[in-house]
């Protein structure tokens, strides 16, 4: 039968079977298009988000450290300590109590961040000058004893952070840790951070360099990524594995050549160069089996030339799997209409063609003139149609801007229980959408919270609209979450409020990093303001309080010209409004005088350096004003000492030198004429006893005109008046002539003085009469209080740094340890009978000693001990070595030789 004279009803039948099938079809191609050109890119896209986030992670790592170690460099506990080595101290009491304190202020920063292994502050030369980390009896933190401290000079972090320009901070590559030169076992990845610090004069000191531990980071990431379905790899610029989906092949490249992930996936050029890298970078690839996988990667810049990728991989039926299904249940779902066709056809056959067969009625009814009312249902599908996508189309944007809003998202019903949960809610909280789903809101709410959460209710059930509520809530983990909550109400047509939707922003960072700005604010030793653009005083600290007389209260808002003096302020204003035109760091009133007014109306000088701060709501500015009183004060006494002193200094050495001439003139005559007397040029002397005499007359003499001498010496090198006439000189042969010369006096104490010399010829520059003059007054002293039978020594060297060195022992009588810091001051004369009974000096040997070795930039030291002898030590500095001079026939043998012994 022609189609034409088949029934309507049988016509839309066989119509509508043939629009589902084509619709089947059709349904089939689309999906296999989607697969390739839709969904595949859409899940690989998804991939490189996800990898930025995970990259992301690891930048926020090092960010953290690095602005950790900034405030490290400039903490007080720091800054005390290398005044102390600067000061030369090292090895003192203070230096120990300094080393305390910097490990305590370390030891509070490990146990603020556990991801951090180590805190050390490395000086110049490489040696670790304080460290403090997890070495402790089951991982616990502790200071590391100086015995135990390590030489880290050879490794490539310390040289590069040397490096490091002051202010800016070095990152190490993220590589094995190393103890005592070997990889530490188990492995544990760590990345440096370290910075430059300075003396306070400028000179470097060395770094100060956190560990950071890497396993925490990268387990939550391999964690996060496993969640997911895909396969997580970290790899350096050069392509090495950091973190490989095998765990054993993680950093296999640090013990000997290993696949790169160029290797891995030779057909993937775009890892090529990790400076190139895309930030939405994805891309098909083929394993070496052949498997088509989905890559997807995100670069991180960890510091300058220190970038990492984050590479998520999965093969493509995985990435597929749920779309396969779909279309795989798509085409039984086409099956199983082509079966119900018929009837279902049949069933709308008949409810659509009813309408059409009374209007057919009513128009054969018109024709017959029998009146029959129209279908009241007519066009009523084609409205319900044009509703129904309008609808769907505003569904279809909500749902978009819902799941992929950057703050977490949860929509309530009525009751309190959770009917809408975006990824950002997922990231935030921990909980995946199923999971959330139908709990109530209070499993994001932690215990001690769950009053402020319920007053919320009732504010919010109240129609009180709450917007940047700042509070706290929990994550899955456990974690508490900084937060600020928007809640705004979800009403019916009717108006009444069948629900709430909940925005959460995590403000966990941003609250930590003004806990740790305000720390630092109020442990400066140095009062601190923050003022706005418009001069209002927005924060100080306790410093401030107390030098200005002010509470904080009675500050916070008041504009900063309350501070200064009357005169000033309108100057003051117009200086203000100039600075924040050309604002940057700078002291305040360069080569000007400043002046500060407290709240009970009295003055004081201050130095202020302003720190202009860019924040979201316009420029602030913190100033650093330490009251300068004392240091005036102190300046002032300074300059009137220096005064006194300098004219005493002068009065001192005008009165020596006159002393000198009036002296020497009357002794010069006495020693003259008793030498001329005990000659026998004047005749003989008679009596016998008169010769006696005489002796005693030229010794005491003698013996006052050395003490003059010394003492004229001894001031000169005190007012900085004598200075050195530098030729080259023998160490060996000075001490040789000084043992000849006072072999005499050996003798007569009936002594033995050797001298014994590692080489026949040490050479220097010196001033050969104070070189010569320090061996004899070592010898004088030592050949004074050896008792009869003694022995005494000169030995003539170099130390292991090559430092030239003059020894001179003797097994006298000692002196006990007490009286040893002060044998070197003038005047002085150690306490005891022996000595008292054979000294005849001033007590200026000594002292007069150490001001020419002084003098020569080296060092003198005493050991001494009762009843066993004394040795002193006086080294010179290895710069003053010269190359020595060989004489003919003879070579240094190191033997003993002997000048005098009875």
């Amino acid at each position: 039968m022609p189609f034409a004279d088949l029934r309507l009803s049988t016509r839309l039948v066989l119509a509508m079977v043939a629009l589902v099938l084509f619709a089947v079809l059709v349904a089939g191609l689309s999906a296999q298009r989607n697969l390739e050109q839709v969904i595949y890119p859409e899940r690989l896209r998804r991939m490189a988000t996800d990898a930025q986030e995970l990259a992301g992670r690891l930048g926020t790592t090092v960010r953290e450290a690095r602005g950790d170690v900034l405030l490290l460099r400039q903490a007080p506990a720091t800054r005390r300590l290398l005044d102390l080595l600067a000061a030369g101290v090292d090895g003192s009491g203070a230096s120990s109590a300094g080393r305390h304190e910097l490990g305590r202020l370390f030891r509070a920063v490990l146990e603020a961040k556990p991801a951090y292994l180590q805190v050390r502050l490395i000086d110049a030369s490489g040696h670790e000058a304080v460290r403090t980390d997890r070495s402790g009896p089951g991982g616990t933190i502790r200071q590391v004893p100086r015995s135990e401290l390590q030489v880290k000079g050879g490794r490539p972090y310390f040289a590069a952070a040397l490096a490091v320009p002051q202010g800016e901070v070095y990152v190490s590559p993220i590589e094995l840790n190393r103890e005592h030169g070997a990889i530490e076992q188990p492995k544990a990845p760590v990345v440096r951070v370290a910075a430059p610090v300075e003396a306070e004069d400028g000179t470097p000191f060395g770094i100060l360099v956190i560990n950071v531990a890497m396993s925490p980071v990268f387990g939550a990431m391999r964690e996060a990524a496993e969640s997911a379905g895909l396969s997580l790899a970290v790899v350096d610029r050069q392509g090495d594995f950091l973190l490989h989906p095998d765990p054993s092949r993680s950093f296999a490249h640090e013990f000997g050549p290993a696949p790169r992930l160029q290797d891995e996936l030779p057909s993937l050029d775009g890892l090529a160069d990790l400076a190139s890298v895309d930030p939405q970078f994805t891309a098909r690839a083929e394993t070496r089996d052949g498997a088509e996988i989905g890559v997807a990667a995100a670069a991180q810049d960890l510091g300058p030339g220190n970038r990492v990728a984050v590479v998520l991989t999965a093969r493509r039926d995985r990435l597929l799997d749920s779309a396969l299904e779909v279309l795989r249940t798509s085409a039984l779902s086409g099956l199983a209409a082509l079966l119900a066709a018929g009837l279902a056809v049949s069933v709308i056959a008949w409810r659509t063609l009813r309408p059409l067969g009374q209007i057919t009625r009513a128009v054969k009814a018109v024709d017959r003139g029998e009146p029959v009312p129209l279908p009241a249902a007519a066009g009523e599908i084609g409205v319900l149609a044009r509703a129904f996508e309008g609808h769907l189309e505003r569904e279809r944007l909500f749902s978009a801007a819902f799941a992929w809003a950057n703050d977490a998202i949860m929509t309530t019903n009525s009751q309190g229980a959770i009917t809408g949960w975006n990824r950002a809610a997922e990231a935030l909280y921990g909980f995946a959408e199923a999971e959330a789903i139908g709990r109530p809101a209070t499993i994001v709410v932690p215990e001690d919270r769950m009053a402020e959460f319920e007053e919320i209710q009732l504010r919010f059930r109240a129609g009180e609209p709450i917007a940047g509520l700042e509070t706290v809530r929990q994550a899955r983990d456990g974690r508490r979450l900084e937060v600020s909550l928007t809640l705004s109400p979800l009403r019916a047509a009717d108006g009444r409020i069948i629900g709430a939707s909940e925005i959460a922003r995590d403000i966990t960072a941003r609250r930590a990093a003004d806990a740790r700005f305000r720390l630092a604010v109020e442990a400066s030793p140095a009062a601190m303001l923050m003022t706005g653009e418009d001069g209002t005083i927005l924060m100080v600290n306790s410093e401030a309080e107390a030098i200005f007389g002010y509470a904080a209260d009675e500050l916070v808002g008041q504009p900063v010209e309350l501070l200064l003096p009357e005169r000033f302020r309108s100057g003051h204003r117009r200086d203000r409004r100039l600075f924040l035109g050309d604002a940057g760091k700078r002291m305040m009133g360069v080569g000007r005088d400043l002046y500060a007014r407290r709240k009970d109306g009295s003055e004081f000088p201050v130095e202020i350096g302003l720190n202009p701060l860019g924040t979201p709501e316009g420029t602030v500015v913190l100033s650093a004003i330490v009251d300068m009183t004392e240091r005036k004060r102190d300046e002032l006494a300074l300059r009137l000492a220096k005064q006194e002193a300098e004219r005493a200094s002068e009065m001192k050495s005008q009165f020596l030198a006159n002393m000198s001439h009036e002296l020497r003139t009357p002794l010069n005559a006495i020693i003259g004429y008793s030498d001329l007397m005990l000659s026998g040029v004047a005749g003989a002397i008679e009596p016998a006893k008169y010769r006696s005499y005489l002796d005693d007359i030229k010794r005491g003499g003698t013996h006052l005109l050395s003490l003059i001498n010394d003492l004229l010496d001894l001031s000169r090198a005190e007012s900085g008046m004598i200075s050195l006439e530098e030729t080259s000189i023998d160490l060996v042969e000075i001490a040789e002539s000084g043992v000849k010369l006072m072999a005499g006096d050996a003798q007569l104490k009936r002594l033995a003085l050797t001298m014994t010399a590692e080489a026949r010829s040490i050479r220097l520059r010196g001033d050969e009469r104070m070189v010569t003059q320090i061996l004899l007054n070592l010898l004088s002293n030592a050949l004074k209080f050896t008792p009869a039978g003694g022995r005494v020594s000169v030995v003539v060297n170099r130390t292991f740094e090559g430092e030239p060195r003059l020894i001179v022992k003797d097994n006298g009588v000692g002196m006990p340890g007490s009286q040893i810091p002060r044998a070197f001051a003038a005047f002085v004369q150690v306490d005891d009978a022996y000595r008292r009974e054979a000294q005849a000096g001033a007590g200026l040997g000594l002292a007069l000693t150490k001001r020419f070795v002084e003098l020569h930039r080296g060092r003198i030291s005493l050991e001494s001990q009762e009843k066993v002898g004394t040795e002193v030590t006086v080294v010179f500095p290895a710069e003053r070595c010269l190359p020595a001079k060989v004489r003919p026939n003879e070579r240094g043998d190191g033997k003993e030789r002997r000048s005098s012994e009875q």
